[in-house]
């Protein structure tokens, strides 16, 4: 209660008693009020996105110039605009990474559209970036196996379909109408592989990505490491795979 009255919502159903969802929303520029949001929105499905149980960082959002995007972790098994999404069902394990493409000006846009991204472990989002040159959304999170990896054409040598064991990270890229999935891969080894330096899930810096220079992410296994990918690689483009990491043992 108390929550602004929904606005160009693009989804306007409050989820199932004892569950929770996000509220998402769109102020103009210069507004200085709640009630001037021109976007007010739920944005959940049939059970919990973003409760501290199953995501520690609720949501990652980023902004294109029309649309803005928003990823989370979700157990619900129906989720708003998820039909004609790259994966429209549920993976059918403990939760899934969700993302959804909302336009700027909400319901009265076009193209709003969601995804689930999971299998039947227990996936998590870690962090979202958006690729403007390549016009394609990027995604990092863990897993505990069963991921549905997906290697480009013509493939990666990047590209790695086996789950190493424990939790893993993943990454994956999808078109921008999140219609299609161009790219999954596990990244890790046999011990618990985590997106950030300090073994958190999901926390400030843990990942940053410029279309010039590439994406890097910080993770923590038993040891600490840093890799830096060339844009290539999360654009799907061959000939450019170019990695350097660095690591220190515990």
């Amino acid at each position: 209660s108390g929550y602004p009255a929904l606005v160009n919502a693009v989804d306007t159903i409050s989820g199932p008693a004892g569950t929770t969802e996000l509220l998402v929303g769109v102020l103009p520029d210069q507004a200085t009020a709640p009630s001037a949001f021109s976007v007010f929105s739920y944005l959940g499905g049939s059970g919990d996105e973003g409760t501290e149980a199953n995501d520690t960082a609720i949501a990652q959002i980023v902004a294109t110039n029309a649309y803005f995007y928003v990823g989370g972790t979700t157990d619900s098994t129906i989720l708003p605009g998820a039909t004609g999404g790259a994966q429209n069902t549920n993976g059918g394990g403990t939760s899934d990474i969700f993302i959804s493409r909302i336009p700027l000006n909400g319901h009265a846009g076009r193209g709003f559209r969601s995804t689930f991204a999971g299998g039947t472990g227990e996936d998590r989002i870690g962090g979202l970036a958006f690729d403007s040159r390549a016009d394609k959304v990027l995604f990092f999170g863990t897993t505990t196996g069963s991921f549905p990896t997906q290697n480009t054409t013509p493939a990666s040598s990047w590209f790695d379909s086996s789950f190493g064991g424990g939790r893993d990270i993943v990454v994956g890229t999808y078109a921008s109408d999140l219609k299609t999935k161009e790219f999954a891969s596990y990244i890790g080894g046999s011990a618990n592989d985590y997106m950030g330096s300090t073994g958190s899930l999901i926390g400030q810096g843990h990942l940053a990505y410029s279309d010039v220079t590439g994406l890097t992410y910080v993770g923590t296994t038993i040891h600490s490491d840093q890799l830096t990918l060339d844009a290539g690689v999360m654009s799907g483009v061959p000939g450019k795979d170019k990695t350097t990491s660095t690591s220190n043992s515990n």
